[in-house]
């Protein structure tokens, strides 16, 4: 698989510089045109006068602490405010990819909790966990809620980003 890869690129990069070889078809023009030449010239007038201080006018109706509080009640809108529309897609992505997680881990530690205190009390569980004893379930319920707990503390820290 690895050598016709090899083989495949080698063999389009030759290709690429015999094609850089070719001489361009198109000549430039040589013909000299030249400009109108009966316009009147208007004579220099020297500055008389220092020039002015250029003076720097904020943005009254841009403020960047609007953003902020607006981005905490609700993120995103801070990027709505800032006109930055392209960071909204990363924004509720990472939201709903944290929230996947979330579910994945707390859906999971349920079920091995149930299941580990099921084991201890000598209550029967499902056909697939019954080989299992509640020592080796144990680090399953322990996975499953430090995954959890991560989670939210990353959904924390990306909304504080």
């Amino acid at each position: 698989m690895c050598k016709p890869l090899i083989l495949l690129l080698l063999l389009f990069f030759c290709c690429g510089v015999v094609f850089a070889q070719k001489k361009p078809v198109n000549k430039r023009d040589t013909v000299n045109t030249r400009g109108d030449t009966t316009s009147v010239l208007v004579p220099f007038k020297p500055q008389s006068e220092q020039p002015k201080e250029k003076i720097y006018h904020p943005d009254s109706t841009h403020s960047p602490h609007k953003a902020v509080i607006k981005s905490l009640y609700l993120p995103g809108t801070g990027q709505i405010y800032n006109k930055q529309y392209w960071k909204l897609p990363i924004v509720y992505g990472g939201f709903i990819a944290l929230a996947g997680f979330y579910y994945t881990a707390q859906t999971n530690y349920v079920e091995y909790l149930r299941v580990a205190t099921a084991l201890q009390r000598g209550q029967a569980v499902e056909e697939k966990y019954r080989p299992y004893t509640s020592a080796q379930i144990t680090p399953y319920v322990d996975y499953y809620n430090r995954n959890r707990s991560l989670t939210l503390i990353g959904t924390v820290a990306f909304w504080g980003i």
